[in-house]
């Protein structure tokens, strides 16, 4: 199976003298060790790098426990079917944080310090929904290995959407959840659940 990782953002701004919201990470993984090392690496950078131990929660399979716990990031054992339900989870663990936002983001996602930097200037302004326009996805395997493309869109795409506190309440902390036939994605899911919420974006 090809392994692609996206590049979430890499937008220069000033550093963050004081900072007073807090805030969460959320990603689900199955069966991917690999990728998912790229992406708990890129937390402990994070982390380092903004000079916050934010919380990181993780839902996937026991086998990914271990490496979980050696970055620090918090591990919840959920089978993959269906694979909303393994959101839902972890949303319902950070809401007892009493956290501002949630970053939702998939497991072979990668974050710059300069982007998640922005998305704290942003928080600080209170909006419902922080996202991106525009993304990179570097391909790590298969015909098209070491190519890195740019996606862009005139709407908020469905990676690295931050979700404030009030919206996530309206929902009760459910993004994912649904009653209907059609399989929406996940992205899909959530933008249903939550966008009708949603007043204010950046």
């Amino acid at each position: 199976m090809p392994c692609k990782h996206r590049v979430v953002g890499s937008i220069p701004i000033r550093s963050t003298k004081t900072f007073n919201m807090t805030f969460g990470i959320l990603t689900i993984n199955h069966r991917r060790p690999q990728v998912l090392n790229l992406f708990l690496a890129s937390m402990k950078r994070l982390r380092q790098d903004i000079g916050i131990n934010f919380p990181v929660v993780c839902v996937s399979g026991v086998e990914d426990r271990k490496m979980c716990a050696q970055y620090g990031v918090h591990h919840i054992v959920q089978a993959n079917r269906p694979a909303s339900m393994k959101w839902d989870t972890g949303m319902s663990f950070l809401q007892k944080l009493n956290l501002d936002y949630v970053l939702v983001l998939g497991s072979d996602d990668i974050m710059s310090t300069d982007l998640l930097r922005a998305y704290m200037t942003e928080m600080e302004k209170d909006v419902d929904l922080i996202g991106l326009n525009e993304i990179y996805v570097y391909d790590g395997d298969g015909n098209t290995k070491g190519a890195l493309r740019r996606y862009t869109s005139s709407r908020v795409l469905g990676v690295g959407k931050m979700l404030n506190k009030r919206i996530l309440d309206k929902v009760e902390w459910r993004g994912w959840v649904s009653s209907h036939p059609r399989s929406w994605g996940m992205d899909g899911l959530l933008a249903r659940n939550t966008d009708k919420h949603i007043r204010t974006k950046s």
